[in-house]
């Protein structure tokens, strides 16, 4: 198929950066400072900064962990460090309806496995109602297990 034919629905950049889940613990961070800030009694202020502190270190560690790695698999990326696979999606396995699970596939002898967790790379959002079903025509880019590109056949 010529790339005329294929539209892409994911593709790794900006948008799919894990944004909720770095952001979680700067809920805690807000909710931290209020306490400190506008609590009239101390045990109050002392557990609002309690909160504070360690809400922010979970920040820190969440920032080490998500941006280094969200930077370098879009640096391969935008780099050309991929590979190409293309043909119809088989052995489809959606995800369970409850609890955490795994979606996985193949193209082409080629197996995809992911979950809906945290990860820059595919991971089929939103939850169960992702574009890969059996069957259809896909032209997958990526490097190693991270799912850096997905067009499909229009």
């Amino acid at each position: 198929m010529t790339p005329e034919q294929y539209q892409t629905v994911f593709e790794l950049g900006i948008k799919s950066f894990p944004w909720i889940d770095w952001l979680h613990p700067c809920i805690l961070v807000v909710i931290g400072l209020g306490l400190y800030k506008f609590a009239k009694r101390q045990f109050v202020k002392a557990v609002g900064f309690l909160g504070l502190v360690v809400s922010t270190i979970f920040f820190l560690i969440t920032s080490i962990i998500y941006i280094p790695d969200s930077i370098r698999k879009y640096y391969e990326y935008k780099h050309g460090r991929s590979s190409i696979v293309e043909g119809s999606v088989e052995n489809f396995r959606p995800m369970l309806m409850l609890g955490p699970s795994e979606e996985s596939f193949t193209v082409n002898g080629v197996d995809f496995a992911y979950n809906a967790g945290t990860d820059s790379c595919f991971r089929n959002g939103p939850y169960h109602k992702g574009p890969i079903r059996s069957g259809m025509k896909v032209r997958i880019v990526y490097n190693g297990t991270c799912i850096q590109r997905v067009d499909v056949a229009r």
